[in-house]
């Protein structure tokens, strides 16, 4: 994506500003709503994934704000 938004940038140039926004680990369900793989406990994959985010993700809100700030 980055790479397409920066042809789109350098062929748009001076006409459009084109922005990515990649945030690193955000706060969803993700984990839940995955396909799991069958050779592993699907709950223990959850709990884990869960765990990690709860401590290094960031919220839903904060990316959206952080990139409505950034549009703006």
């Amino acid at each position: 994506m980055v790479g397409f938004a920066q042809s789109l940038a350098a062929e748009l140039k001076g006409r459009l500003d084109v922005c990515v926004v990649c945030p690193t680990f955000v706060k969803t369900n993700i984990a839940k709503n995955a396909l799991h793989d069958r050779r592993q406990d699907p709950e223990a994959l959850v709990e884990v994934m869960d765990g990690f985010l709860a401590k290094v993700g960031t919220s839903p809100q904060a990316i959206a704000k952080a990139t409505i700030r950034g549009v703006e």
